[in-house]
């Protein structure tokens, strides 16, 4: 058996290295770092602002978990980027198996309120996109848009509910997000006519935490999200 010459490996190892810092200089080298630093890391943690799955970027994180569909997720990613605008529905349709974000139970923490609500989106979206499949001769709804988008050749994407596009907006000056200012839809009904949809031309630090809710047959941006783990 021959054995291995360490020596000559090593210097062929370094003539590359070399090659490459030549070819990209130190900025290119930066740039690499900067994608890898971005990509998940040791033991597929994920921190907020690198890049998940699909080619989007991390923008919410719970480490002990939340439930979507009755699996364990642990992390939100948002698109690299919207899907254009669209209407979410016709105005007097009501439709039913979607999470009511405006009516819902008392909470005592913050964090208790956005871990009833987190991961919820995913089944709204579904429940819409369902009902939707009946008028098949209709223009395609925010919701079926999101979920029929395959950033990363993923098919998991969603139109976020109240609270997730909350969460978004207020990461939405992230490096790989810079959210386009303008109004976009939840997943989240009011009622028959309205929506709760999300302004993202005011600063996160505006103060603009409250929900709005406006007709269903306007037409506002889509960003999908999904839930991964």
């Amino acid at each position: 058996m021959k054995r291995l010459n360490f020596g000559f490996l090593t210097l062929a190892l370094a003539i590359i290295f070399a090659i490459v810092f030549t070819a990209c200089g130190a900025a290119g080298l930066e740039e690499l770092e900067d994608l890898l630093g971005r990509t998940g890391g040791t033991d597929d943690k994920y921190e907020v602002g690198q890049r998940g799955h699909g080619g989007g970027v991390v923008f919410y994180v719970d480490e002990e978990g939340f439930e979507v569909d009755g699996e364990t997720y642990y992390y939100l990613e948002a698109a690299p980027n919207n899907l254009g605008n669209a209407q979410w529905g016709a105005s007097g349709e009501e439709i039913s198996g979607i999470t009511d974000t405006l009516n819902h139970p008392v909470f005592y923490s913050y964090e208790d309120f956005i871990k009833y609500f987190v991961g919820k989106g995913k089944m709204d979206t579904l429940a819409i996109v369902e009902y939707f499949e009946d008028f098949p001769e209709a223009q395609p709804r925010a919701a079926q848009i999101a979920a029929n988008a395959d950033f990363g050749g993923l098919n998991d994407w969603y139109l976020p509910n109240a609270i997730e596009l909350d969460l978004l907006h207020q990461q939405k000056d992230l490096e790989g997000i810079k959210i386009a200012s303008g109004r976009y839809w939840s997943s989240s009904q009011g009622n028959s006519r309205f929506v709760v949809y999300k302004d993202f031309s005011y600063s996160v630090f505006y103060g603009n935490t409250d929900f709005s809710v406006i007709a269903k047959t306007n037409s506002y941006r889509v960003h999908p999200i999904r839930a991964f783990r």
